[in-house]
């Protein structure tokens, strides 16, 4: 059996100084990279209310569209249907969104905010404009509106 030969990570070059050759022209690679960042920074500031970014979402648009069904924020938030039932569990079970059979089709949960849930989104929409001062004060306005225009122009490509 051969032996592995033993990595020195006190000699291993940090993460900034790295090279990262033609990764640094990837726009795919540069988006995870500031996705990962953002995230982080995002759960350190909601963190202590014991939210995450999927639930803060999902708690928006059921107040935002009451009534929406578990399927509709699947597609809207594109993440699993098992992963949107999971985040709907543990707001509900926090008292801060309630389920309705629909009267239309009684397959299918229309899903209502509380009032603790209207509350508790004031809460955390405060918490992410924080959150959103800091990487939007890295743009002029008109920086910032020619930005969000890219990132919609990505989206697009598989929606078109």
């Amino acid at each position: 059996m051969e032996k592995k030969p033993k990595i020195n990570t006190a000699a291993a070059t940090p993460a900034q100084t790295l090279k990262l050759g033609e990764l640094r022209n990837l726009v795919g690679y540069q988006v995870r990279r500031a996705h990962s960042h953002m995230r982080r920074d995002y759960l350190q500031t909601v963190g202590n209310l014991g939210f995450r970014p999927g639930q803060v979402s999902i708690l928006v648009l059921i107040i935002e569209n009451p009534g929406i069904f578990q399927i509709e924020l699947s597609r809207e938030l594109e993440i699993d249907k098992a992963t949107v039932v999971a985040l709907i569990d543990r707001l509900e079970k926090a008292g801060l969104v309630t389920r309705q059979r629909s009267t239309e089709d009684r397959r299918n949960q229309a899903l209502f905010a509380t009032r603790e849930g209207i509350k508790m989104a004031k809460t955390l929409l405060e918490k992410t404009e924080q959150h959103e001062a800091r990487y939007r004060a890295q743009f002029t306005e008109a920086e910032l509106k020619q930005f969000l225009e890219y990132l919609q122009r990505i989206y697009q490509l598989e929606n078109n």
